[in-house]
């Protein structure tokens, strides 16, 4: 499992994951508990899920005969946070 969110890698097409992602239809709603914190109260958020597959370019850095890299995405947001907290993502 890798964790993507500043959405550096980049599709075969070029585009970043994040906007690629953000084309994709919303699969599923559920409300999630955000735990208290120093800075917060406990809260309901309700998120939205998308997946899907998609094939990454493998990072110039990596000496590898791959082209590509197949992966599964996962994405989960707040769409609608309160005004006065920073959504879930």
């Amino acid at each position: 499992m890798v964790r993507a969110c500043r959405g550096r890698s980049f599709t075969l097409a070029g585009q970043s994951l994040l906007a690629h992602m953000a084309e994709w239809p919303v699969q599923q709603h559920y409300t999630l508990t955000v735990k208290r914190r120093p800075d917060r109260e406990p809260r309901q958020a309700q998120v939205v899920l998308r997946f899907g597959r998609v094939e990454l370019k493998v990072p110039k850095r990596v000496t590898s005969a791959r082209q590509s890299l197949p992966v599964q995405v996962v994405e989960g947001w707040e769409p609608s946070p309160p005004a006065d907290e920073e959504p879930v993502h």
